[in-house]
């Protein structure tokens, strides 16, 4: 049985299926190691969750004859819901992001009733698989972010709601399947798919299309999304590694949320520090699974590979009950317990007492200086200083929410919104005829 478990899903790995695939295993394994590394993980703990974020793409990939059981026939069905496609506008991306925030923490909080350290790992893994999915089915490596925040890499997650569902921005998943037919809006309010070389304006870009049928796994250089698609699977294929920095930037954010979800320095240290070698075996097997299907590197190495995959499943035991029993209880706990919410437009709340006002210390392009706000009643006001030129006086405006339009002296205008607990981004137009922002970041002083 083990040994059809392996060669089912390889050959579905290799291309026989249809599902899309976003990160190979190497890249998410990559970025799961950044983020939980940052945070303090062990290896072991880190390996663990590592094989249940792989545990996704094994059971999107495996063929409904070769498996047995109604638990395991679930999470193929729910297991299509985890790779944040089919999403053609940015308040549905934020829309999936609450869904997958609402099931990770109801499962972690069971992991904790049920002490059991181990699930906490799984549930992340789970999770960590579809939210580094997202920037390699999504266009948030395409967008020059520098124009906007000031800085390269940004996380959708952390993004001030005015930036991330401005239209302009057309942030979006690829096209990829019709599993989300319930998280998606309905067919009359989708972009039309792009099809040929010459898309219409605001089509919706397919997950999986290629620019060159010459070399179908390589879409890089400055190739149009319209026509490339979003995937941003492996190296070969433009902004892989921005995506993938992204990814590891959002791993982090989201073992933050659950070491705060948890609040328990006891447990979560057992999290942390978690060893039990249960699912022994499971990470060699998707390794070398991986490898031979091309899902690790470059391309294929069958042969070798493929015994590589039998071989570390057979010799290292990455048992059916691991995964059938306890990895898939979390698992399909985590899709049946949690129904997807109806999306609402974020509220826009007024600015809290005392936002806007303190000290940044500022970055803007290679420059830096410092931004110092104050209250003048329900408005602010304050000066700009940046590089070596004088300082300058930002015009008196009010809060709109968690932003406000600013008017340096000289005529520089822009916006500046909140960004984090003690963080502003924003952006300043150098001339009414400068319509590309120049963004910037700061953080406020202690």
């Amino acid at each position: 049985m083990k040994i059809t478990r392996t060669l089912a899903v390889m050959s579905a790995l290799a291309g026989f299926s249809t599902p899309a695939l976003a990160f190979n295993t190497g890249g998410h394994f990559t970025a799961t190691h950044s983020g939980l590394a940052a945070a303090g993980f062990s290896r072991g703990a880190i390996k663990y969750a590592q094989v249940a974020n792989y545990q996704v793409d094994y059971w999107t990939n495996y063929f409904s004859w070769s498996t047995d059981g109604v638990r395991n026939e679930r999470a193929i069905e729910y297991s299509q819901y985890y790779h944040f496609d089919d999403l053609p506008d940015a308040k549905w991306v934020v829309r999936e992001f609450a869904w997958h925030e609402t099931s990770t923490k109801h499962a972690i909080e069971k992991a904790v009733r049920d002490n059991k350290p181990g699930d906490v790992l799984i549930a992340l893994g789970i999770l960590l698989h579809s939210t580094q999915d997202f920037y390699a089915h999504s266009t948030m490596a395409d967008v020059d972010w520098t124009r906007w925040v000031g800085k390269p890499i940004v996380i959708f997650e952390t993004l001030p709601d005015d930036i991330r569902l401005n239209p302009k921005l057309a942030i979006k998943t690829g096209r990829a399947h019709d599993f989300h037919d319930a998280l998606r809006p309905s067919s009359e309010n989708q972009p039309a798919v792009c099809k040929g070389n010459s898309p219409a304006e605001g089509c919706w870009p397919q997950h999986l299309k290629e620019a060159h049928a010459d070399h179908p796994e390589v879409c890089a250089g400055n190739a149009k999304v319209e026509v490339c698609g979003v995937n941003k699977d492996s190296y070969e294929r433009r902004g892989h590694f921005i995506a993938r920095e992204m990814a590891a930037d959002s791993t982090k954010y989201w073992v933050d949320k659950a070491q705060r979800w948890i609040n328990n320095d006891a447990f979560w240290t057992r999290v942390k520090t978690y060893s039990n070698d249960e699912s022994a075996g499971c990470w060699d097997r998707a390794h070398g699974m991986s490898v031979y299907a091309g899902q690790w590197g470059r391309w294929k190495l069958r042969g070798v590979a493929q015994n590589l995959g039998v071989a570390a499943e057979n010799a290292h035991g990455c048992g059916d009950f691991w995964q059938d029993e306890t990895f898939n209880d979390v698992f399909v706990a985590m899709h049946r317990d949690v129904d997807p919410s109806v999306y609402q437009v974020p509220a826009r709340t007024g600015a809290q007492r005392g936002s806007f006002i303190g000290t940044y210390d500022m970055t803007w392009g290679t420059l830096t200086g410092v931004l110092a706000l104050r209250a003048d009643g329900d408005f602010r006001t304050g000066t700009w200083t940046i590089g070596n030129e004088r300082v300058k006086n930002l015009r008196r405006a009010k809060p709109d929410g968690n932003a406000f339009d600013i008017a340096i002296d000289d005529g520089p205008t822009g916006r500046i919104f909140i960004n984090g607990q003690n963080g502003l981004a924003g952006f300043v137009r150098l001339s009414g005829n400068e319509q590309r922002p120049t963004g910037f970041f700061a953080t406020k002083r202690r």
